[in-house]
């Protein structure tokens, strides 16, 4: 990073910025070298599938309970219910699958509500610094001093008990606990783009995206 922030001029800077080895790069490196990582996203890879294939190649009931009246319940494993009945009527397998259907959906997109709200938040506080990091920084404590469990029975109570009311705000209440990486990821970079000598009177944008792209897969990573 100092010889990108003491080249000549801006064109020999974004020359070094392409031959720089991505941190994304480094950081897929990494995990294909861990392969207990690799297992785990196999496993998760593998759950996805079965949740939501499953119910299409072996489709059963599992909504409409006055359909189980002819079903035997608490039935023992066979070739139709191969981990059989609950006390309901439902085929058991089948409720795994609904239920992982409904968990994997409601995390994945509360997760991408809690990186894309949380990083871009910590990422502008830090990219900038100063005074304005303070501020959105005190703005973030007192947030997180608002205990969670009671702000999320309060908005269930005032609005619908629906899906996209939870993945909202699972999501946003998740974003400041992100963004605490964001600040201080974002900074070190930062400093050393307007290290002495300074950048030149007219940066290209390439610069600034470098700080943000430099800064991301940690946080990301993190969550």
């Amino acid at each position: 990073m100092t010889t990108i922030a003491s080249s000549p001029d801006g064109a020999a800077l974004v020359s070094e910025i392409d031959k720089i080895d991505p941190l994304w790069r480094q950081r897929v490196r990494i995990f294909v070298h861990n392969k207990l990582a690799v297992a785990s996203l196999a496993y998760v890879i593998f759950i996805t599938l079965f949740c939501y294939l499953w119910p299409i190649f072996h489709p059963t009931n599992q909504t409409n309970q006055a359909a189980t009246f002819n079903v035997t319940w608490n039935a023992p494993p066979s070739l139709h219910n191969p981990l059989g009945t609950d006390s309901s009527g439902f085929d058991e397998l089948g409720r795994i699958a609904y239920g992982g259907e409904y968990s994997l959906a409601l995390g994945f997109l509360a997760g991408m509500i809690t990186i894309v709200v949380g990083t871009i938040y910590g990422m502008v506080s830090g990219f900038f610094g100063g005074i304005t990091d303070t501020i959105m920084m005190r703005i973030l404590d007192a947030f997180l001093s608002i205990p969670y469990l009671f702000l999320l029975i309060a908005l269930v109570t005032i609005f619908n008990r629906t899906t996209m009311l939870l993945i909202l705000i699972i999501g946003f209440t998740a974003g400041p606990a992100v963004s605490l990486y964001g600040s201080p990821t974002v900074s070190p970079v930062t400093a050393a783009l307007w290290a002495s000598p300074p950048l030149p009177p007219k940066a290209p944008p390439s610069m600034y995206f470098l700080a943000l792209s430099q800064a991301a897969p940690p946080v990301v990573m993190e969550i």
